[in-house]
């Protein structure tokens, strides 16, 4: 008999993944009538290339993926670009080493464990740098690069939900200058400025984010001569409420006060 060391299977879909894949190419490479490997790509008219190479190894299978965009499902509902991911799958969890990409024109990195024995849990450590923040929090912020680091955590019963099950939380810090949009901490203060920007040097806080709410507390803006202080919190419908504290430092005056938003 002849054997077959190599298939091609053409519009593979995967039924129920959350990163909502293209219709793949797989490429098959056979060792004795088991796979031994295979490579799934393609070509997306709107999302460009992407590509999962996989290899057995005792017990395993290494992976890796690079795709020019993905819409990775953390309630973001943007793409991640250059995306990379380095893991290895076992039968009951998929131990990603690596993955990052380009998320609002800043790095993304991290990595994690999913597992599915019982349901299905994600636990993630992720890191940010440069994000740009008038992308982020169009309308808050005009001009400024956030960077930061948290933990991703999502459980539920099918992988479809499991991300929308997600909370994530952690910590984040604008420390390079910028622009508050829509405020002007001068003109509310001393009655000056232009009414609706206030440049600062830096911004620092605690996040939480669960479904479409999120929490944003222990924030700390500061500026020459003023440093602020308060909480907000952005509903599923994207309204805002909170409150901060203003201390203004100058050799001529000290002054205390307290606004809503």
């Amino acid at each position: 008999p002849v054997g077959v060391d190599r298939a091609t299977l053409q519009g593979v879909v995967i039924a129920d993944e959350p990163l909502k894949l293209p219709p793949l190419e797989v490429n098959i490479a056979l060792n004795q009538g088991r796979i031994a490997g295979f490579v799934a790509s393609a070509a997306d008219p709107e999302r460009g290339n992407l590509q999962l190479k996989a290899q057995q190894e005792s017990g395993s299978w290494q992976l890796a993926l690079t795709a020019q965009k993905l819409l990775v499902p953390l309630g973001l509902g943007v793409d991640f670009s250059d995306v990379t991911m380095n893991a290895r799958l076992f039968a009951d969890r998929l131990e990603l080493a690596e993955f990052g990409g380009t998320l609002f024109s800043g790095n993304f990195r991290g990595s994690g464990v999913l597992n599915w024995q019982g349901g299905w849990q994600l636990v993630a450590k992720c890191y940010v740098t440069r994000l740009d923040a008038s992308q982020l929090v169009p309308g808050w912020i005009e001009h400024g690069y956030a960077a930061g680091e948290g933990e991703l955590s999502a459980a539920a019963r099918l992988p479809s939900a499991l991300f929308g099950s997600g909370v994530g939380k952690g910590r984040f810090i604008l420390d390079k200058g910028g622009r508050l949009a829509g405020i002007d901490l001068d003109r509310i203060l001393h009655g000056r400025g232009i009414g609706h920007q206030f440049r600062f040097d830096s911004i620092t806080g605690d996040f939480r984010i669960e479904g479409k709410r999120a929490e944003f507390s222990d924030i700390v803006i500061k500026e020459k001569t003023l440093s602020s202080r308060g909480k907000l919190s952005v509903a599923a419908d994207q309204s805002v409420s909170g409150r901060f504290k203003i201390d203004v430092h100058t050799p001529s005056m000290r002054l205390t006060a307290g606004f809503g938003v």
